[in-house]
């Protein structure tokens, strides 16, 4: 685990085993490729397949493969999202400034608009032609970038990130923060669920973690 992304797992846990009720050893259990952070049956409180994400407070918000995501919102399958958002109190610590569970089941429409799952397969395919530490052609930079504008246009609150450097060459969607806000403004009935009080289902949440700034 790197210090990137300890102070995430630290919460995780936390939030897991607290407000959801998720014994430790079984937490432990969940698989690293398991396509759910808690899968619907360790749920105590109200059964949905759970995705944690966590952000620094106003960043956008990484959703992963978007190809992934798209059949989870496109299956039926009762599936939501719980937000933490973090500050940087200070040079070692870490503050929790909000958490929110939100209903993204069945979302397909509001997230994807009229892309479809082959548009977007049809990036990842043309992404992943790209050989991990090689530089794309001017030709392939062309082809990714003019399919993910078009892409772009038809897309609903998420958007699409292409990311080819010395490490990995893939495509990743995201929630960028004024387009989230957007999305619960326009779906306020997709909240299940806030934090109040330092309160999350009536539990409460470790508010501050030992955790410096993030270093590259």
């Amino acid at each position: 685990m790197t210090e990137v992304q300890k102070h995430g797992f630290i919460w995780e846990k936390d939030i897991l085993c607290g407000a959801y009720g998720c014994p430790e050893e079984e937490l432990k259990g969940i698989g690293y490729t398991s396509p759910h952070d808690l899968p619907s049956a360790l749920n105590k409180v109200n059964g949905a397949n759970l995705s944690l994400k966590c952000r620094k407070a106003g960043g956008e918000i990484c959703m992963g493969n978007p190809l992934r995501v798209f059949d989870a919102v496109s299956s039926g399958e009762e599936l939501h999202m719980v937000l933490i958002d973090w500050t940087q109190a200070s040079a070692t610590t870490k503050r929790l400034a909000n958490l929110i569970e939100v209903n993204l089941t069945g979302a397909k429409a509001e997230l994807f608009g009229t892309a479809t799952r082959e548009q977007v397969a049809e990036l990842d395919a043309l992404v992943k032609q790209i050989p991990t530490k090689s530089k794309p052609t001017e030709e392939q930079h062309q082809a990714i970038y003019a399919l993910r504008n078009r892409l772009d246009q038809q897309m609903g609150a998420m958007k699409l990130r292409i990311k080819c450097n010395s490490q990995q060459s893939r495509v990743q969607c995201a929630f960028p923060n004024k387009a989230f806000a957007s999305f619960l403004k326009a779906h306020p009935g997709r909240i299940v669920a806030t934090m109040a009080g330092g309160l999350f289902y009536g539990k409460p949440v470790l508010m501050e973690i030992l955790s410096g700034c993030r270093v590259f």
